[in-house]
């Protein structure tokens, strides 16, 4: 009897207490979590509609698709279209309204001063894209300074530590380029261009042109030269990395399964598990990465490739009108232009590069 109604009793409490059980993360759902919150904050405004969740691998395909990253143009040309339409337009109306009156001055001192107040005018329009174009660059130092914890924790995570130092190592290469390029050499080189390009106003212009080529052209050849040395050598150690890493889990999993099966057992299936779920976060965030860079770089690519296309149109009018000091005038700014695209493409390339040799490590081997 006193059994019973202990049983009974106990039935009840367990009734009538309310009981909740909060199921613990793994560690690969754990590593989804932090790398979701991660790619979210890293995410510029603009990429965020068409990417809401950076770790749904279905919503990084519709991303990455042409009908989004045409969405992505086409919003930014639309919020950049009422001051840059007025700068290109202003351009072309610098260069038909000066050329027009070279028709009447010729050579005379009248020109001159016409023609400097010409190169005045490009430089007032065309400046201020250097501060877009350094801005990217600033943008794209804060993308690659997050990026890298979350891609060394990954590594990590699976067991790669060689491989994650790397990693690290190899963001923090590219940051150093990065920042040597677009503060200790590209700031200097673009005011000594537009300085050259007002002077073409005063004649000499043989020399000018010279000084302009050589300048732009060393600039890109050692720019091109440094990045391919990045390259190969992160390539190298990587391989080395994800090469050491293998082998030393390879051992692990084979010396636990050798003294302990069951064990051994559970634990190359948990590697196993862990190593399917490293490679589709490596995936979205190799992917998410390509669309935050598409959102940094399109800004200051369509501004920079729009204000060219105004300047050849300009160097037609002058070609037109017979003005060719105006021409040379306008030839110098467009050059500026000209490495200005050069070196945008040029880093967004070596990120992408760099990038893609990080994400297709295995520390795994698999």
């Amino acid at each position: 009897m006193k059994r019973a109604v202990l049983v009974l009793f106990t039935v009840a409490l367990l009734l009538l207490l309310p009981l909740t059980v909060k199921a613990e993360q793994t560690p690969a759902e754990r590593l989804e979590e932090t790398t979701k919150t991660g790619l979210s904050s890293l995410l510029p405004d603009a990429a965020k509609p068409i990417l809401p969740d950076p770790t749904d691998t279905q919503a990084l395909d519709r991303a990455l698709g042409f009908k989004s990253i045409f969405a992505l143009f086409s919003e930014t040309v639309r919020n950049e279209g009422d001051s840059l339409s007025g700068r290109m337009l202003a351009l072309l109306a610098v260069t038909l309204l000066f050329g027009a009156l070279s028709l009447f001055t010729g050579n005379s001192a009248v020109s001159v001063f016409m023609q400097g107040a010409a190169a005045l005018a490009f430089f007032s329009l065309l400046y201020d894209s250097c501060e877009r174009i350094l801005g990217f660059f600033s943008d794209l130092t804060g993308l690659v300074s997050g990026l890298s914890p979350l891609l060394a924790a990954l590594f990590a995570a699976a067991g790669g530590t060689a491989t994650a130092t790397v990693a690290s190592g190899g963001f923090a290469s590219f940051l150093s380029v990065l920042t040597l390029f677009s503060t200790t050499l590209l700031p200097p080189i673009l005011r000594v261009l537009f300085a050259l390009a007002l002077l073409s106003a005063l004649g000499n212009h043989t020399l000018i042109r010279e000084l302009s080529r050589r300048i732009s052209g060393y600039a890109v050849l050692f720019f091109s030269v440094i990045s391919m040395l990045l390259l190969a050598s992160l390539a190298f150690q990587s391989a080395l990395a994800s090469s050491a890493d293998s082998v030393a889990l390879r051992t692990v999993k084979y010396t636990a399964s050798s003294a302990i099966p069951l064990v051994g057992g559970t634990l190359s299936g948990a590697l196993g598990a862990l190593s399917a779920s490293v490679s589709l976060l490596k995936s979205t965030l190799g992917g998410t990465a390509v669309i935050a860079l598409l959102a940094l770089l399109l800004p200051p690519l369509v501004e920079v490739f729009l204000l060219r296309f105004a300047l050849s149109l300009s160097e037609s009018i002058a070609t037109l009108t017979e003005a060719s000091a105006l021409k040379e005038i306008v030839a110098r700014f467009k050059g500026i232009m000209d490495l200005s695209l050069a070196a945008l493409v040029t880093v967004s390339l070596l990120f992408l590069l760099m990038l893609g040799v990080l994400v297709g490590l295995s520390p795994l081997g698999g």
